[in-house]
C-alpha cells in the first residue's frame, strides 16, 4: 500500500518523539473526549475502544503528515529511503519459536517486577478507572480496545515510529531507553507506568535486534492479553493485588525463580542467535523486497 510505505519516511528525532506525547497526552485527550461527552448526553455507557481510538487520531494525523513531507522532500533530493518500520530479521532462529521464546520472556517480566510494583499503594480513584477498563464494559468492547488497539497503536507510535527514528539519530542503547521511557509515560499513571518501562525496554531492544514490528505487536497483545484473563477469571481480586496475594509463599518463590532462570536464557539466546545474518545481505534483502513492490 503506497500511502502506508510513506510512513518510513518519518524518523522523529528525541525531541520530536517528545513532542508526539505532548500531542497523544494533550490533543488527543481533548479528542478522546468527544465520545464520551456523546455517550453522556445521549445516555449509553459508551464504548472504550471508541474512546482509545479517537485518542490516538491527533498524533497519527501528525505522523502522517510528516511522513507525507518527508517523503517529498527524499524523492526531491534523491535520498535513500529510511529503514521500513517492518523489516523482520531473525537470524539463526525460526520466526517462529522467536514468537515463542519472546512470549515466555514477556510474561516472565511480568513476574519479575511484580514485587516492584506492589510497593507503590495505588489509591481509589486509579483502582476505579483500572476496575472499569478491565471489567466495566462489554467483553467485546474490551477485548477491542486492550487486545487489539492497545497494541497495534502504541507499537506502531513507540517502537514503528518513535524507536526507528531515534535510532537514526542517537546511540540504540539511548534509543531503546527513551522510546520505553515515553511508552511508560504515555500511560499517565506509576502503576501502569513501572511495568510498560520494563516492557517498554524488552520490546525496544527486540524491535532493534530484528526489526519486526509484528513481533513486539504480538508481544503487546500476551502481555494485555494474560492482564485480561487474570481480570476476568479472578473479578473479586482487588485490582493491585499482586501474586504473592494470590499464591502461596512456597510457590511465589519457586515461579520466580522460574521466570528468573527463564528469561535469563532467553536473553542469552537472543543475544547470541538474533542478527547473526550479515548486514549486507540483510540489506540486500530489503532493496530486493522494494523492487518488487
Amino acid at each position: 500500500m503506497p500511502t502506508l510505505r510513506k510512513l518510513r519516511y518519518y524518523t522523529p528525532s528525541l525531541g520530536q518523539s517528545w513532542l508526539l506525547v505532548l500531542i497523544f497526552v494533550v490533543v488527543g485527550s481533548a479528542f478522546g473526549s468527544v465520545p464520551q461527552l456523546i455517550a453522556g448526553f445521549s445516555g449509553f455507557q459508551g464504548s472504550i475502544s471508541i474512546t482509545y481510538f479517537f485518542t490516538m487520531i491527533p498524533v497519527f494525523a501528525f505522523v502522517y503528515y510528516k511522513a507525507t513531507q518527508e517523503h517529498q522532500r527524499y524523492e526531491f533530493l534523491e535520498l535513500a529511503a529510511p529503514p521500513k518500520i517492518d523489516s523482520p530479521s531473525f537470524g539463526d532462529l525460526h520466526s517462529v519459536l522467536v514468537f515463542i521464546l519472546a512470549g515466555l520472556a514477556t510474561l516472565s517480566i511480568s513476574v519479575l517486577i511484580d514485587p516492584l510494583t506492589s510497593l507503590i499503594p495505588m489509591p481509589d480513584s486509579i483502582k476505579s478507572i483500572l476496575e472499569k477498563v478491565l471489567g466495566g464494559y462489554s467483553i467485546v468492547d474490551t477485548i477491542i480496545a486492550t487486545i487489539i488497539l492497545a497494541p497495534l497503536c502504541e507499537e506502531f507510535l513507540c517502537r514503528g515510529v518513535m524507536l526507528r527514528g531515534m535510532l537514526e539519530h542517537i546511540s540504540p542503547a539511548k534509543a531503546i531507553f527513551w522510546s520505553a521511557f515515553l511508552f511508560a509515560l504515555l500511560h499517565l499513571n506509576p502503576w501502569q507506568a513501572i511495568p510498560a518501562l520494563f516492557l517498554g525496554a524488552f520490546f525496544g531492544w527486540l524491535y532493534w535486534k530484528t526489526r519486526s514490528i509484528r513481533l513486539v505487536i504480538f508481544l503487546h497483545f500476551v502481555n494485555n492479553l494474560a492482564a485480561m484473563l487474570l481480570a476476568r477469571l479472578l473479578p473479586d481480586l482487588p485490582i493491585d493485588a499482586g501474586l504473592l496475594d494470590i499464591l502461596p509463599t512456597g510457590c511465589y518463590l519457586l515461579l520466580y525463580a522460574v521466570a528468573l532462570i527463564l528469561f535469563a536464557g532467553i536473553i542469552i539466546l537472543f543475544k547470541k542467535k538474533l542478527n547473526s545474518i550479515d548486514g549486507k545481505k540483510t540489506l540486500s534483502a530489503e532493496i530486493s523486497a522494494d523492487s518488487q513492490n
